[in-house]
């Protein structure tokens, strides 16, 4: 049976694709690439809907376009050029972008493991890990060029305190005086140099001596410490951890030697032994001492023995208490409202050894506590002065305020402040050497005086 109205259908789609092709050929190759397109996913949808011979001459002009584009990009390793290292393409292995086969193919690509990478050993060198790379950000090691804080360490670029680091745990409502940029960790004012003889706790028992080995060593040959002291007498320990430590038997009990009080001990085979003055509190326990002190063969302290047959070590040594926060708190706030003026203590005495050298010493409190000090002798030869800063109990010497003839590179003299408000002293070594070759080792006790 003839329908004409299909007749009139099959003329107008042939019609229509008459026009599209002859378009596609007066419009150039980019047009025909796009009709061929539409034409082929019609041919998909409905193959009867489009002619054979259209869809055939598209696969044919589709085909030679690729085969076109072929032969006019070369065919090369893109990561071959020098700069490849700048790209992350390049940086590899990286996943396929095709979609995945077999058991995986539902799994996302992100997901799916794989160890068929491609070696590329022109990059090796460069991507170990731990290696940056040239002008890039080491995939090893992401850490953001622009901002080069730490992911791993997120320390906050406005507060420098690494807040996993609890070693500087500082008040942000007292902070640090810039002008006085001293460590709360170590209160030593970072512009002064360590106490050579270590600090002296306020409240705590601390001394100082000279380690004369056999009793008759030179100057050159003399050791200045710290000495600790028992509160009751029975041990005392010389350089306590150090190369020249000597520590005493213990159970020394009170004795007198050549009309000194002492504290002694024998085994029969060694002795130990200081004497000289002690002070002690109500409780009877030891504040304040200086004097000679000892150890060595047994009876080496007898008067007038010969120290080649019973060889023993020892010299003069000052000790006492430190005074107190309360004390060092009160003389710090007289200080500094007195006007502004600031209060000062003076003490004086004579050293242990060089009993002719009388020390002078000012120490004055304020905002900013410090000392001074002269050293008098009979004999010009030894007389010189000294200065430095105040921490606490304790007194240091600054190289640059020795007197000119002191060779300050070569001297040191630290101090500690002994005992409570109005009933205080002074114990410091000196370790001096003068331009004109004198060397002084020794120790000292000085009382508070009048100005």
């Amino acid at each position: 049976m003839n329908i004409p109205g299909r007749k009139v259908v099959s003329a107008l789609l042939g019609l229509s694709f008459l026009f599209v092709a002859a378009q596609a050929v007066a419009t150039g190759l980019a047009t025909s690439k796009r009709d061929c397109v539409e034409i082929l996913e019609q041919w998909a949808q409905n193959p009867d809907s489009v002619a054979a011979h259209l869809v055939e001459g598209c696969r044919e002009l589709l085909a030679a376009d690729t085969a076109r584009l072929a032969e006019e990009l070369p065919v090369e390793d893109p990561c071959a050029d020098p700069a490849a290292a700048n790209s992350v393409r390049c940086w590899g292995p990286w996943e396929a972008l095709s979609p995945a086969s077999g058991p995986e193919a539902d799994a996302p690509q992100s997901l799916v493991l794989h160890d068929d990478y491609e070696f590329r050993p022109e990059f090796a060198d460069t991507f170990t890990p731990g290696n940056r790379p040239p002008n890039g950000v080491d995939p090893m090691n992401p850490v953001d060029p622009m901002n080069p804080v730490d992911p791993m360490n997120p320390v906050d670029p406005m507060n420098p305190v690494d807040p996993m680091d609890p070693i500087a745990p500082i008040d942000p409502m007292t902070p640090v005086d810039p002008m006085n940029p001293t460590d709360p960790m170590n209160p030593i004012d970072p512009m002064i140099p360590e106490p050579p003889l270590g600090l002296c706790e306020a409240g705590g028992s601390c001394g100082f001596a000279v380690l004369d080995p056999d009793f008759c060593s030179v100057p050159e040959d003399q050791t200045v410490g710290r000495f600790d002291l028992a509160s009751d007498g029975s041990q005392f320990v010389f350089d306590r951890g150090g190369e020249n430590e000597i520590a005493s038997l213990t159970g020394m009990t009170a004795s007198s030697y050549q009309g000194q009080s002492a504290f002694h001990a024998s085994n029969g085979d060694v002795e130990s032994g200081v004497a000289g003055d002690f002070t002690a509190n109500n409780a009877g326990e030891l504040i304040v001492a200086s004097g000679l002190w000892g150890h060595g063969t047994a009876g080496f302290v007898e008067h007038g023995a010969s120290h080649a047959n019973r060889p023993a070590d020892g010299g003069h040594f000052v000790w006492g208490v430190a005074s107190s926060q309360a004390t060092l708190d009160q003389l710090t706030t007289e200080g500094i409202n007195n006007g502004g003026q600031g209060i000062s203590l003076h003490f004086a005495g004579s050293l242990q050894r060089n009993t002719s050298t009388t020390a002078n010493i000012t120490i004055s409190f304020g905002s900013r506590p410090d000392w001074n000090g002269q050293w008098t002798s009979t004999t010009a030869a030894t007389t010189f002065s000294a200065g430095g800063s105040v921490h606490g109990a304790n007194l240091v010497s600054v190289a640059g305020r020795f007197s000119a003839n002191v060779d300050a590179g070569r001297s040191a003299i630290q101090g500690i402040l002994l005992g409570e408000r109005h009933s205080q002293s002074v114990i410091h070594a000196i370790d001096v050497a003068l331009k004109n070759g004198t060397i002084l080792k020794d120790v000292g006790h000085l009382l508070e005086t009048q100005p």
